[in-house]
C-alpha cells in the first residue's frame, strides 16, 4: 500500500518508510500475539501513533508527517 500511495504522489518517501516498517514483526519479537488473518485498520493503527507521537511530545517535522498519513488515510477512507 505505501508504494501504491507513494508512487501516486500522495505520499512522501519518508512516509513510504514509515508505513513499510514491519510492525507485526515487531509485535511478534516482543512477545506480543499477532492474528495475521485479522485485517489491519491502517487508520486506527496512525490515528493511535499520531497521538502517542503528540502524548511523547514528538518534533514537530513528526507530528506534520504523521497528521499527513492520517489525512491520506482518512482521505482514501472516505472515497471507498
Amino acid at each position: 500500500m505505501a508504494k501504491s500511495l507513494f508512487d501516486a504522489g500522495l505520499i512522501s518517501s519518508g512516509e513510504a518508510a514509515v508505513m513499510s516498517f514491519p510492525m507485526d514483526h515487531l509485535r511478534k519479537s516482543l512477545g506480543i500475539a499477532v492474528d495475521e488473518s485479522k485485517k489491519i485498520n491502517y487508520v486506527e493503527q496512525y490515528k493511535s501513533s499520531l497521538a502517542m507521537a503528540l502524548q511523547n511530545n514528538a518534533s514537530p517535522q513528526e507530528l506534520k508527517m504523521r497528521e499527513h498519513m492520517v489525512a491520506v488515510l482518512d482521505g482514501l477512507n472516505s472515497v471507498a
